[in-house]
């Protein structure tokens, strides 16, 4: 039995499938030359190197995990305030 979820991708994939044939069959020189423009436009992309791309992988996991913790100390404040105001106990 196959789950919910991959019969859902299979009817996706079948029509982006059949998308992409009639549009081939119907306008058969544009989507050769899209598919060639956008291969010579790939080479001219300016790719990051290894150490670039780890760099900013960990600043940005840096700044999440600071802005993570700021936000549960600030989350932990207001419901001690808020538990203090109401007299209640969380």
């Amino acid at each position: 039995m196959i789950p919910n979820y991959y019969s859902k991708l299979r009817i996706v994939f079948i029509i982006i499938t059949i998308s992409i044939v009639t549009l081939y069959l119907v306008k058969k020189n544009n989507v050769i030359k899209m598919i060639i423009q956008s291969y010579k436009e790939l080479k001219q992309v300016s790719w990051p190197s290894f150490k670039d791309t780890l760099n900013i992988t960990v600043i940005i996991t840096m700044v999440t995990a600071i802005i993570s913790l700021i936000i549960w100390g600030l989350d932990t404040l207001l419901i001690n305030i808020i538990s203090f105001i109401t007299k209640l106990k969380i």
